[in-house]
């Protein structure tokens, strides 16, 4: 998934037209969406194929619990449905920024979870500051560790301001590190690294160029007031869903 989608936003014309099925159910607040993306919807939406869910949930008070179980059963889904056994390698790589807020989900994410024979974690800056493209350096790891599924944490943008640091997204169909702001970046994915990739992602910035009334050349890329909260809460959630599942 590129940066700047989630997958229900970039889907929803087909979604609404019965091209796609979405599975969706409630769990008190919280709204998960289930969606399988074939090859001919693939190409459609200039997606990769495989499996997306997106939790989406409107408060986290009174639902913590519950959302971390719902964290953990689409995690789990997920893996299931890339075949992971147990005892398989497993390298988790947090991206971002962590000098900037909504770019820091990646390394907060990491820095809480815990390591094990088969868990190896890294935090990888953007090639801005690190001048080391993403995808060479993960493929360039996971070759060494002889990994059988790298999991990528990132943050994303989003195009609806109700999904802001309110949806998670956990899907097979890899993603495009960097690809919110220059489309010319090489994705992690089944496809280019040649093993399963699992992308988390959550929305915690949004372009307003969608709804100013003066168009503008320049992206205006804004994020909410209460940002290092949010991103603690979020962290603290995923990281321990993470650390259950594996």
């Amino acid at each position: 998934m590129e940066k700047d989608e989630i997958i229900i936003e970039s889907a929803e014309k087909l979604i609404n037209s019965s091209k796609i099925k979405n599975n969706i159910r409630k769990n008190k607040n919280i709204s998960i969406s289930e969606i399988d993306i074939d090859k001919k919807n693939s190409e459609k939406l200039g997606k990769n194929q495989g499996k997306y869910i997106t939790i989406f949930y409107t408060t986290l008070e009174g639902c913590v619990e519950t959302l971390l179980k719902e964290l953990e059963s689409s995690i789990k889904t997920i893996l299931k449905y890339l075949n992971i056994k147990k005892n398989d390698k497993i390298l988790i790589v947090g991206l971002g920024n962590k000098n900037i807020t909504s770019d820091s989900l990646g390394y907060n994410v990491l820095e809480k979870i815990d390591i094990d024979n088969n868990v190896y974690k890294i935090y990888k800056e953007v090639e801005a500051i690190s001048n080391i493209n993403t995808y060479d350096f993960v493929k360039m790891l996971s070759k060494k560790l002889n990994a059988n599924l790298i999991i990528v944490i990132d943050s994303l943008k989003a195009n609806n301001i109700e999904r802001l640091n309110k949806t998670i997204q956990i899907s097979s169909g890899g993603i495009c590190p960097g690809s919110a702001f220059n489309k010319n970046m090489m994705e992690l994915s089944k496809k280019t690294l040649k093993i399963p990739v699992i992308a988390i992602g959550v929305p915690t910035i949004i372009n307003m160029k969608e709804f100013l009334s003066v168009k503008t050349k320049d992206d205006l890329v804004v994020t909410s007031k209460d940002i290092d909260l949010e991103i603690e809460n979020i962290s603290t959630l995923l990281s321990i869903a993470i650390n259950r599942v594996l």
